[in-house]
């Protein structure tokens, strides 16, 4: 009795002590399950990478020109996403109460920056179908 006792006055404690629940929610089991191979992580990854892609096929044929930026984020797109990630990862554990709703908008201003460093992502050489249009007589 004294030891259930004592165990929930160190995670009441524990629980006003960083403002938070110890068993508070994060984003990392989604990234993690969106980072896999599973089906439904590949077709979301997908799903994304083909709606910005026709995002920014719409804003070349617009007039867009992405120029040097777009070949430097193609070039290093690796390194982009890297870079974002290590950026999220200061932030929170910089951080000194990363709540929930901290946790959530660094999770979502994170995916905004890859959905960005996808945006500006264009090859140097155009579509194999523009190509091929351009070849026919």
């Amino acid at each position: 009795m004294a030891t259930a006792m004592r165990a929930a006055t160190a995670t009441s404690r524990a629980t006003t002590a960083y403002g938070r629940s110890p068993r508070s929610p994060s984003s990392l089991p989604a990234g993690a399950f969106l980072a896999g191979p599973s089906r439904i992580a590949v077709l979301t990854r997908t799903g994304c990478r083909r709606g910005i892609g026709g995002l920014r096929e719409v804003a070349t044929s617009a007039g867009l020109r992405l120029g040097a930026v777009g070949r430097f984020v193609h070039r290093f797109k690796h390194w982009v996403g890297a870079a974002i990630l290590v950026i999220a990862a200061v932030v929170l554990f910089t951080w000194d109460y990363p709540t929930t709703a901290v946790v959530v908008w660094t999770a979502v201003i994170t995916l905004m920056g890859f959905a960005i460093g996808e945006f500006l992502d264009a090859p140097s050489s155009p579509p194999a179908d523009s190509r091929t249009e351009a070849a026919a007589p």
